[in-house]
């Protein structure tokens, strides 16, 4: 009949629609009447019910933040060939996929992932790099590091479309209480370690509040102690990572500094160095890997057939403290400065564990059903002359200045569930790394992410823009029109805005890192920029000057676009979130020794 035919092509041309085709057919035979047609509808339901399946099927997220990656350190921003970064594995990735070419986060760590994991721009959620030591007890809500308390987290959203979460790695969005580690925002299981940085070998937290003798309660009770960094949650249990993850061997420690100079022969990059690598030690990214590995292989729910998974995979490297396993510092013997030869081989250790997870991925038969979303935190850090070792050539500044190379970051979407006629593209539309929790939940079917526990409390609402329209082609333009460049504690310091004469950027006030490195960067001439003012403000005309050479304060011809852009910052302004976080608090010390036996943990309110 006319009615079944006309349903069939349908159902052909818009795979999607299957389910609500079916129930046009049913209404139809209803009507009908009549047995022959009937049988043809039921037919034709058959048909349509088979596919459905395999139709509606939600892709797994796999999501990589990569911490302190330099623009000039990834395989795909060098010459063919480029023999100082090897990054096979990320190379073909951004081959297959899409490379994100305009891509914003903050400038340094903790406000970058505490915006990613709930959806709003940091000036609403945090802009202070705190250790997760701060309590401020007049403000339960607010009053920690990081994200507040009443806010709901990425993986809570995903869960009310079914996913099954998971994280590994650093976390640095908050430690206080249990509502602020991975599980308590979501995360069926997490490996994780809550500060921002720590040692790769033995997972103690690098800067001296690490050590317990920075509070002197701590240490007339526990004497001078490091204390570890490393938490395991799951359905059974969360606590210290003490058992099984950690060679606590004083062999195994290689150093407990964090940005060394000179030579660098004080500060080991592995233990037993300049030996041969001390045996049975455990590099803390390779923990990590070992376990999103495990997690692969089983994943399966009880009825046999996989339910859509959300991996937010966080891992330590690039970051500074420089340490690397052996095999790994060896292949690039041929570098001669050894803050580069230490950064571009643990790069390649990245590249490397993100090749395993790709290969596991196939290996169970999900990688066709996967999305990869990749970004680094922030720039490239080039502060102390270079003893972070990493180079964003040819974008200006680094890390912690909101010049392009601090907040324009690496960034690519790929995996075997992106559409085959969005492989090998770029986008140069502006995306954020807040963008992510709208982004997923529309891949994940997930039509409400309001957060109500947020309003509830009078916390500002989520600014996340669902940019998957644009990813996957529907819309050939980014949804997202502006970024807003935050500043200490909920200020703001300037903004990237697509306007009617291109793409412009306005910052104002005090900016680091105010130059450029060379192509390779560090070396032994290398000097950190200085600082500069903006006054009244610096404009720059990124789309065509993306190197920011050419201030355009006193260009009269955009002198209209410098007065709609100074109307945003001032508009995001008056909207700024900066509650006070209190000190950092001796309890969490005193908690991590005499609780936790040594690691860090929650202490407030347990």
């Amino acid at each position: 009949p006319p009615f079944v035919q006309a349903g069939f092509q349908f159902n052909l041309q818009f795979e999607k629609t299957r389910c609500y085709i079916v129930t046009f057919c049913v209404q139809h035979t209803m009507r009908a009447q009549n047995k022959n047609y009937a049988c043809a509808i039921t037919a034709l339901a058959a048909v349509a019910v088979s596919g459905s399946k395999e139709a509606q099927a939600k892709k797994h997220i796999i999501a990589i933040l990569a911490d302190d990656y330099g623009w000039a350190d990834a395989g795909w921003h060098r010459p063919p060939g480029y023999k100082e970064v090897q990054t096979p594995n990320m190379d073909l990735l951004v081959k297959q996929g899409i490379e994100m070419d305009r891509h914003y986060v903050f400038k340094f760590c903790s406000p970058t992932r505490s915006a990613a994991q709930t959806g709003r721009n940091p000036i609403h959620v945090n802009t202070l790099n705190l250790d997760p030591l701060n309590y401020n007890a007049s403000d339960p809500v607010s009053g920690m590091s990081a994200v507040p308390r009443n806010m709901t987290g990425m993986a809570e959203v995903m869960k009310r479309g079914g996913y099954k979460t998971a994280f590994f790695g650093k976390w640095d969005c908050g430690m206080a209480t249990m509502r602020h580690t991975p599980r308590g925002r979501g995360y069926d299981i997490a490996l994780n370690y809550f500060h921002h940085m720590e040692d790769y070998w033995q997972s103690f937290f690098e800067n001296p509040n690490g050590n317990s003798n920075f509070f002197p309660e701590c240490q007339q009770q526990y004497g001078k102690y490091l204390i570890h960094d490393l938490w395991l949650a799951n359905e059974t249990y969360e606590g210290p990572a003490s058992s099984g993850f950690i060679n606590l061997d004083p062999a195994c420690l290689a150093t407990t500094t964090d940005l060394c100079h000179g030579d660098g022969t004080q500060c080991a990059p592995y233990p037993g160095f300049p030996g041969g690598q001390h045996e049975g030690c455990t590099y803390v990214d390779e923990t990590f890997t070992s376990e999103i590995l495990k997690l692969l292989r089983e994943y399966d729910d009880e009825s046999g057939e996989q339910d859509p998974l959300f991996l937010f995979w966080a891992p330590h490297v690039i970051h500074s403290p420089l340490e690397v396993p052996a095999e790994y510092y060896d292949k690039f013997d041929f570098i001669p400065d050894w803050r580069r030869r230490r950064y571009h081989a643990m790069v390649n250790l990245l590249d490397t564990k993100i090749g395993e997870v790709v290969t596991a991925l196939k290996t169970q038969g999900m990688y066709e059903d996967s999305i990869i979303f990749f970004s680094s935190d922030n720039g490239g850090a080039i502060y102390d002359d270079g003893s972070a070792g990493a180079n964003n050539y040819p974008l200006k500044g680094g890390k912690a200045s909101n010049f392009e190379g601090g907040v324009r970051v690496n960034a690519w979407v790929s995996g075997g569930g992106l559409p085959e006629d969005r492989r090998g593209i770029k986008l140069e539309g502006l995306s954020t790394i807040w963008d992510w929790l709208a982004t997923f939940a529309a891949i994940g079917g997930i039509s409400d992410i309001t957060d109500h526990a947020a309003a509830e409390a009078g916390l500002p609402p989520i600014d996340s823009i669902n940019l998957w329209p644009y990813i996957s082609g529907n819309v050939s333009k980014s949804p997202r029109t502006a970024v807003i460049l935050g500043e200490n504690n909920g200020m703001v310091q300037g903004v990237v805005q697509q306007t009617e004469k291109g793409l412009f950027k306005v910052l104002q006030g005090a900016l680091t890192a105010n130059g450029w490195t060379g192509p390779q960067c560090p070396n032994k001439t290398f000097v950190t920029p200085g600082a500069t003012q903006c006054k009244p403000f610096c404009m720059y005309k990124v789309d065509t000057d993306p190197f920011e050479y050419d201030d355009l304060v006193n260009a009269t011809a955009y002198a209209d676009v410098a007065v709609t852009l100074q109307a945003s910052m001032a508009a995001a302004a008056a909207t700024g979130f900066h509650p006070y976080r209190g000190t950092q608090d001796v309890r969490s010390c005193l908690t991590a020794m005499g609780k936790y036996g040594g690691f860090w943990g929650p202490w407030v309110d347990l």
